[in-house]
């Protein structure tokens, strides 16, 4: 379908694969954080590493075998909650 589109020269994605810089070729705004605030990259490995140690037992709770970006960024509100903490 991409390959339709007039004036689009990009590779067809392969099914359920999105390229990693993806989101660098499609943003429409940059986002700039003051000085003391807090952030994550809930796409970095060792930030998913972290956060699986520290919510072991919430994991556990809710019957997740394993936090990884979906779980960090899915719908479970107790996860999101105890991440944005």
């Amino acid at each position: 379908m991409l390959a339709a589109v007039e004036g689009v020269h990009e590779p067809v994605p392969v099914k359920g694969a999105i390229p990693s810089d993806w989101h660098l070729k499609r943003r429409t705004q940059r986002l700039s954080l003051m000085r003391d605030q807090r952030w994550l990259d809930l796409r970095a490995l060792s930030t998913l590493q972290a956060l699986r140690t520290d919510l072991a037992g919430l994991l556990v709770l809710h019957g997740i075998p394993d936090l990884d970006a979906e779980v960090a960024q899915g719908s479970n509100r107790s996860i999101t909650q105890a991440i944005s903490r």
